[in-house]
């Protein structure tokens, strides 16, 4: 029996951002598969406080391991000892990348390689060396590596210098978002119903993190020059203190959401006149599938991997041009349907490739 323990501490960690959901939805769908041979753990600290939400796999076991509370210490020590002590090999999707043992882990992008300028504070940069530093040591001590595009593959080898035998492609896809039932009331909290006549007023929806490759300066610059356009911005501004110098929180016809529940953002996607990804790097991108999948327009950024996953079934433009930015060109534009990417991609085949990794290594 080959023992798979697999790092799960953010897991357990209350919200969920694209990494993951990524790893959540692997780990929901092996669960429902013949797993023989394999036993897999998901592996979270004794203190977790919201461990229990993951306590619906019927397969999949989770167990409690570690008192470090320091988070960058229990990944760096409890799980990989765990590991060692099981004997297990190590499965890590939410780039923890545990030095001491990690045998097959993901990398999604080189943001903290191409994008060095993005991290200004002191803090910031000790992030990014911290980040560098831990994934030199895994990419050449992993037995595999996961990508999620072989655009972002390709990049992830030149930055690396990682043999092309090492990477494993395992996309992303969007069928989670069928679980979730879109939460109206999102509408009238920020003011998006006429009184008048009830009907929502258009506007542009932007869902991401505010880091800055995630390129909000592109939303902004938008607004300023379309100002008879609405534009809604939501994600978490946790992160960085980067949406400041935007200027987004001035701009009279920006509504700026913080973070929302995935309810309340399948709404904004879907009654969106169109949903804008601007982002200067990506490893896939899940926003923009999980519009099309809510039947929303999507207007892509064409930087990185993005025309690779989705085609023609988007809108492009240059990210880096800041002016001008016309919306009515842009939405005059016609793309493709949506359902040839939409059938390309689905979490079970993409949990299909991560079983046959799991398989092939000793």
């Amino acid at each position: 029996m080959k023992r798979i323990a697999v790092l799960g501490d953010t897991l357990a960690g209350g919200k969920i951002y694209g990494i993951q959901r990524f790893a959540y939805e692997l780990l929901r769908q092996l669960d429902r598969m013949d797993l023989s041979g394999l036993e897999i753990e998901l592996v979270v600290p004794e203190y977790a406080p919201e461990a229990e939400s993951l306590a619906g796999f019927k397969k999949i076991r989770l167990v409690r391991s570690g008192r470090i509370r320091n988070a960058f210490l229990w990944r760096q020590i409890c799980f990989p000892l765990y590991a060692i002590r099981r004997r297990a090999l190590t499965l890590d999707l939410t780039l923890g990348l545990p030095v001491l043992k990690c045998d097959i882990a993901g990398l999604y992008d080189c943001t903290y390689e191409l994008f060095p300028e993005d991290f200004r504070t002191f803090r910031e940069k000790m992030k990014r060396l911290s980040y560098l530093a831990k994934a030199r040591l895994v990419s050449r001590r992993s037995k595999r590596l996961i990508v999620l595009s072989r655009t972002a593959g390709e990049q992830l080898k030149r930055c690396y210098r990682i043999p092309a035998s090492k990477l494993r492609l395992v996309p992303c896809a969007w069928q989670h978002l069928k679980r979730i039932r879109e939460d109206l009331s999102v509408l009238d909290e920020f003011e998006l119903v006429r009184k008048d006549s009830g009907q929502v007023r258009p506007y542009y929806f932007t869902l991401g993190s505010v880091l800055p490759h995630k390129n909000l300066k592109w939303i902004a610059e938008a607004a300023r020059q379309n100002p008879d356009s609405l534009f809604v911005v939501t994600g978490s501004l946790e992160l960085s203190d980067y949406i400041g110098s935007t200027g987004l929180l001035e701009l009279e016809n920006v509504i700026v959401t913080g973070y929302l529940t995935d309810e309340k953002v399948k709404a904004l996607m879907k009654h969106a006149a169109a949903c804008i990804h601007p982002s200067l790097s990506e490893g896939f991108g899940i926003p923009p599938m999980e519009a099309l999948s809510a039947g929303s327009r999507i207007l892509l950024s064409d930087a990185g991997c993005l025309p690779e996953i989705y085609g023609g079934s988007a809108v492009y433009f240059d990210p880096r041009i800041y002016a001008p930015i016309r919306m009515e060109e842009l939405m005059s534009r016609e793309a493709g349907p949506a359902g040839d990417v939409l059938k390309k991609y689905s979490w079970r085949r993409s949990a299909l490739r991560l079983k046959k990794v799991l398989e092939e290594i000793g």
